[in-house]
């Protein structure tokens, strides 16, 4: 297990462990690890096909990921609605559409073919003339 120590930002009574700080100090980490957690959901929504439809897919991550955030801006004693409502309003309207974006997106994986065979190289046939 990762060894605790004091968060620099917050002080001694804000503990974090080693790795999660070592991650999240790295820009570059942080996007290649959310590109590899992208596309192993990616490929599970593939995987389930039709087994589970999209909607579903779409709906378990979005209750889990609202109960967590909701959980951790209570836990630290913030306001869900932010500085306004203007703000809110915005925040909710994004929420709607990541959502239908993120259905779209999962709609569109479980279309397209996993495999198949590879479409036709136009500089393959080019070449497939007869030279002179």
């Amino acid at each position: 297990m990762g060894q605790v120590d004091p968060c620099p930002k917050h002080g001694p009574q804000h503990r974090t462990f080693r790795p999660v700080r070592l991650l999240w100090g790295s820009g570059v980490a942080v996007i290649a690890s959310a590109a590899f957690f992208f596309s192993c959901t990616s490929l599970a929504v593939k995987l389930l096909g039709t087994e589970v439809p999209t909607f579903e897919v779409v709906l378990v991550p979005g209750l889990i990921c609202f109960i967590a955030t909701s959980a951790a801006v209570k836990f630290h004693g913030m306001s869900v609605r932010g500085k306004s409502w203007r703000i809110a309003g915005l925040t909710i309207l994004r929420g709607l559409l990541g959502a239908a974006s993120i259905t779209c997106f999962y709609l569109a994986i479980g279309l397209l073919p996993l495999q198949g065979p590879p479409p036709p190289s136009p500089v393959l046939q080019l070449s497939s003339f007869p030279h002179v």
